[in-house]
């Protein structure tokens, strides 16, 4: 099940005593490389990073391989520590926007 009202969507939440913790945009550019998703992520105020998906670690370092990276180029790290990386957190930002 999907929505497709993000507006009225927020709306029915906040009735049903919901608050949003925050609203963040970003936009993503998807692949598949060789059974693996690779995804560009964009998000405000930070440099775009590339985010593969696999079945396995050895499968993530593989096709990092096949993008020219080792493993000592990944890093597990989410959203929020990517952010700290450049110096924002993330957590005190209501709104993030492009």
């Amino acid at each position: 099940m999907g929505v497709d009202d993000f507006a009225a969507t927020n709306a029915l939440l906040n009735v049903l005593g919901f608050t949003a913790k925050s609203y963040q945009e970003t936009k993503r550019t998807s692949f598949i490389l060789d059974g693996a998703q690779v995804e560009i992520d964009t998000w405000p105020q930070i440099p775009p990073y590339l985010e593969i998906e696999a079945g396995s670690k050895d499968e993530v370092i593989r096709v990092a391989g096949l993008l020219g990276h080792t493993e000592a180029d990944l890093t597990g790290e989410n959203t929020i520590k990517i952010y700290a990386r450049y110096g924002i957190d993330l957590d005190t930002i209501p709104e993030l926007r492009f």
